[in-house]
């Protein structure tokens, strides 16, 4: 089973593109914050912070969605930690603007992608590696 966890924008703008991501066999998401209660769940960093750390920590690979826009510290953070650690980072910047904005990541990593589909071509290809059911074919 292969691990994913995702960072990037998870409420309000932005957030919608989490709904994109399909079910694959064959790989586990995570999603941080998901199931954060309250009215404003960003201001408890006491529960989400030391949850993400160990998440990126567990994940085999970091499937970033970085668009335009102002903030971005924590996914940021995501990403330099499993960098760090050694894991796979996919990021997904889905414009020319965005790539600008988060050059730093993607001169970090052996590819960027454009859209979340392409990021999770690799994924699907990845989990059937992982799990042994990729097969070459005949010919």
């Amino acid at each position: 089973m292969l691990t994913v966890y995702l960072a990037g924008p998870v409420r309000g703008d932005g957030g919608e593109w989490r709904d994109r991501v399909p079910d694959l066999d064959g790989v586990r998401f995570m999603h941080p914050g998901a199931f954060i209660a309250g009215p404003d769940p960003e201001l408890h960093i006491d529960l989400y912070c030391p949850a993400d750390r160990l998440a990126v920590r567990a994940c085999d690979v970091l499937l970033a969605y970085l668009p335009v826009r102002a903030g971005g510290h924590g996914t940021a953070v995501e990403i330099g930690m499993a960098l760090a650690l050694g894991k796979e980072v996919l990021p997904v910047c889905p414009t020319p603007e965005a790539r600008y904005q988060w050059r730093f990541v993607v001169g970090c990593v052996p590819h960027a992608y454009d859209s979340i589909e392409k990021a999770i071509a690799v994924l699907r290809y990845a989990a059937a590696q992982v799990n042994g059911s990729a097969r070459c074919s005949a010919e």
